[in-house]
């Protein structure tokens, strides 16, 4: 053994320094390895396979102490009446919104057609160049102005941010004529033709080929049209979705719907179709 060990020896000195060097570390990385294998076998041993490798402080409560703690806020629970009975308890309070001023742009309210809430609506606004044009609400009317509600004699607008109203005027609808009618403008339909709707309206006939399409409204007192969403010069086409050229009286069908809550008029007011559910006075 002796003699072979001087033989390996003999070897190893014929070797270059470098190779004899990475030879060594080789060596002392395998010791290394080796060392640590049997440590971990001998804890396998002696403490088992499920055993730990990290110590625990003597409280036990390592990982408890680094959970994030959590706080439940109950007075949230107690002052937002999480169990009340909201049915009978007070109404909500709700801020008033404050006095609205009547706006000072050049614009003129001519229809209102109302929808089933304030915002639905819609109306006929003559803008500042004289022109004539329907506007849905929320729809922009000048750079900076828009529709905001629509209710039944007035509408309000949005400008930059302010609300402002805009009021039919008495002034604006066309005042009872003087002297001898106006013709209906289709040709063919006679002035003594129309119907007088006693407290309302006169209605003259419109014919289209002959046949009847609608009633012009006429002669009507501002505040009753105003009330009614109309203005003179409308065409009254429809009542609750009938049209007016199948009934033959229109004038008791008026008093007759005077007990319903609710009546729907479709006008059509020059040449756009409009719909306005009113209360009949």
């Amino acid at each position: 053994m002796t003699e072979a060990m001087n033989r390996t020896r003999g070897v190893e000195r014929g070797m270059p320094r470098p190779v004899r060097l990475g030879i060594g570390l080789l060596e002392l990385a395998l010791l290394a390895a080796l060392t640590f294998i049997l440590a971990r076998l001998i804890w396998l041993v002696v403490f088992g396979a499920s055993a730990s490798d990290f110590q625990q402080d003597a409280g036990g409560n390592r990982f408890a102490s680094r959970a994030p703690a959590y706080v439940a806020d109950l007075s949230r629970l107690r002052d937002g009446s999480v169990f009340a009975d909201r049915r009978s308890g007070q109404p909500a309070v709700t801020a008033d919104r404050a006095p609205v001023q009547e706006t000072q742009l050049n614009l003129t309210l001519r229809g209102i057609r109302r929808g089933a809430t304030p915002d639905a609506g819609g109306a006929i606004i003559q803008t500042p160049d004289n022109r004539q044009r329907f506007f849905a609400a929320g729809q922009p009317i000048l750079d900076g102005v828009s529709l905001e509600e629509v209710h039944v004699d007035h509408v309000l607008i949005d400008r930059r941010g302010v609300i402002e109203s805009l009021y039919l005027r008495d002034e604006d609808n066309a005042a009872p004529r003087q002297g001898a009618r106006q013709p209906a403008a289709v040709s063919g339909v006679s002035a003594r033709a129309g119907q007088t709707l006693e407290g309302l309206f006169r209605a003259e006939p419109v014919r289209e080929n002959g046949q009847l399409t609608g009633y012009r409204i006429a002669e009507g007192r501002p505040a009753i049209l105003a009330a009614l969403g109309v203005r003179d010069g409308d065409v009254l086409t429809a009542i609750n979705d009938r049209p007016v050229s199948e009934i033959s009286d229109l004038g008791a069908e008026f008093a007759r719907l005077r007990g319903e809550d609710r009546v729907a008029l479709t006008i059509n007011r020059g040449g756009l179709p409009l719909s306005v559910q009113v209360e009949l006075p």
